[in-house]
């Protein structure tokens, strides 16, 4: 019988390669050839089984023991082989190696079939295992009789749920089309998202939803619950974090993920507009949506949750990480520029600061504007990092520079370094306060203090008026979105 349905899979598989391109009925054969052997033990145990049961209750011939023992052995072969037969047929590769040593040369080969192929032959395998399981049992077979299929059942539930799981994974990597990075602002804590989180979440829970009949035991005698048994357990787990930890492959597609110091080469395919857009798209799904999916877990029947979410978030808090350092290293690039520029050929005509040190604040406001329009809740932590690499590059720059520099370029230097210093103060750390604190005093003497204060003093008037016009022009605007006076 195998033997007939691989040939008719083979001649099948032929006719789709020449005609690939026609639309196809395809008549499955391996379904067919697993649905026939299921229907031939339907017909033929059950009635065996009885006749022997009958003919042993009604002899008192001393072997009649021996013979009903026999018996049972010879059912739980046919059982066994036929249980081998099936799973060559849907997952060959769990085929056990004492079998495949001893038998494999007796196992049909069977085309490869295309993955939604194989997630329906899994499916409806398993229906007909389980029927059959249950027709055996109602018909006085014992549960050691039925175990071979009871094992084919889990094996077929394990791959099934893989399968759902890898299916699942490649649609939400696939929501990478569709992402229009535009934000909504959700609460007063002004939490952003995109529609992404809800694709997201619509895809996992479809997923959910296809595995809860390969993870279910009710109404199926014999079978045992998939987390049960230790050897299952950790694998499950682990399929149904690289689920839900599958929105990294999404971005991952979207920024073809480049490294820190690529990042500046690849300007055209990341953005740190994008970056925190996208984080601020994590940071919702580790707060809201993974306590969602949670939910659905539990409805599907999935075990070990708490563990699955601890791992998860775990994974995904660090892919937020990972993409605030690259924003971090992007905008900290602008300043490199910048700090290069500092060479003193030329001193400001007027008691000011240099025009780099001004570019540099122009630099700091227009990365806190972009902060505090697209991801408010990271302003802090990424400015303090990129004033503070800012300013500690600078200092490393200002140290190369020829140390037997006029008082003039030493009293720039140090109006620049304290203009600096005070228009980034709330971003500047305590450490690199105190870096600057000691290049300035190692200058003390060297420079005109008199000057010092008086270009700092027309820096304070200058950024006061220009606050002020910043001011005005926020409280003509009535829509609170566009109030720039924080920034």
């Amino acid at each position: 019988m195998q033997r007939k349905f691989l040939d008719k899979a083979r001649q099948e598989d032929v006719e789709n390669q020449q005609k690939f391109q026609q639309i196809l009925t395809k008549t499955n054969e391996l379904q067919n050839f697993v649905t026939t052997l299921v229907e031939l033990l339907l017909s033929k145990l059950p009635s065996f089984w009885k006749l022997a049961n009958t003919y042993h209750n009604s002899t008192s011939h001393p072997d009649a023991i021996q013979r009903l023992e026999d018996i049972n052995q010879m059912l739980t072969n046919i059982i066994n082989v036929s249980s081998w037969l099936i799973l060559n047929a849907l997952v060959p590769k769990a085929l056990p190696d004492m079998v495949l040593k001893q038998y494999g040369d007796q196992f049909a080969k069977w085309p490869v079939v295309s993955a939604d192929i194989g997630r329906s032959n899994l499916q409806q395998s398993l229906k007909t295992t389980r029927s059959l399981i249950s027709s055996l049992l109602e018909n006085q077979f014992n549960l050691s009789h039925v175990q071979p299929l009871v094992e084919l059942c889990m094996t077929v539930r394990l791959k099934l749920v893989s399968d759902f799981v890898d299916c699942g994974v490649e649609r939400v990597a696939l929501l990478a089309h569709r992402i229009n990075w535009k934000q909504d602002i959700l609460d007063r804590a002004q939490q952003t998202k995109t529609i992404l989180p809800d694709y997201y979440e619509n895809e996992i829970s479809e997923c959910l939803t296809r595995t809860r009949d390969a993870l279910s035991t009710t109404g199926y005698p014999g079978e045992a619950c998939l987390f049960s048994r230790e050897r299952f357990r950790d694998t499950i787990i682990d399929l149904f974090v690289h689920l839900i930890t599958s929105i990294k492959i999404c971005f991952d597609r979207l920024f073809t993920r480049q490294r820190p110091q690529q990042l500046e080469k690849k300007g055209a395919e990341i953005t740190t507009k994008k970056l925190l857009i996208a984080v601020g798209d994590i940071e919702f799904i580790i707060a809201k949506t993974l306590n969602n999916v949670g939910k659905k877990m539990h409805e599907c029947g999935v075990k070990h949750i708490d563990q699955i979410q601890e791992k998860s978030r775990a994974k995904l808090s660090a892919f937020r990480t990972k993409m605030i350092n690259d924003c971090i290293a992007m905008m900290s690039s602008a300043f490199q520029p910048l700090i290069a520029s500092a060479t003193y050929e030329y001193l400001p005509d007027d008691d000011d600061i240099s025009d780099y040190a001004k570019e540099m604040i122009l630099c700091s406001v227009l990365q806190q504007a972009e902060l505090e329009l697209y991801a408010p809740q990271l302003a802090m932590e990424c400015l303090q990092q990129t004033v503070s690499v800012a300013l500690d590059t600078l200092l490393t720059h200002f140290s190369r520079l020829n140390q037997d520099t006029s008082p003039l370029i030493v009293t720039q230097i140090v109006i620049d370094l304290t203009g600096l210093e005070e228009a980034l103060s709330t971003y500047a750390t305590l450490e690199i306060r105190v870096q600057i604190n000691s290049y300035r005093a190692g200058l003390v003497g060297r420079f005109d203090n008199q000057r010092l204060q008086q270009c700092l003093k027309n820096m304070r008037t200058t950024m006061r008026m220009a606050l002020q016009s910043l001011e005005q022009h926020a409280d003509t605007r009535d829509d609170e979105a566009n109030n720039t006076s924080n920034i």
